[in-house]
């Protein structure tokens, strides 16, 4: 594991992902985001954590959040994990 992280990159680019949070802890900010049947695990940096909780939390009672997010991505190019720093109005259907 450790070695993963040492090759992981984070893109320098926020990419907007839209996804149903399946899981998200309030006191350490991380969580999981299930996108196109995929699970990816994210986390908010702790300087932010305490602006981005409340709404995020009330984003939950959708199925559907639209996150501002660093992919993390391995050597492959493959993404990890998520960095979200923000959350977007979802677009409509």
């Amino acid at each position: 594991m450790a070695q993963e992280i040492e090759t992981a990159v984070v893109d320098q680019e926020i990419t907007p992902i839209l996804g149903n949070i399946t899981q998200f802890n309030k006191k350490h900010g991380w969580g999981k985001l299930e996108v196109e049947g995929k699970i990816i695990s994210f986390s908010i940096p702790s300087n932010i954590l305490r602006t981005i909780k409340p709404k995020l939390i009330d984003s939950m009672k959708s199925d559907v959040v639209f996150l501002q997010t660093y992919q993390v991505k391995d050597r492959s190019g493959e993404v990890v994990r998520l960095i979200a720093v923000g959350i977007l109005p979802t677009p409509a259907a």
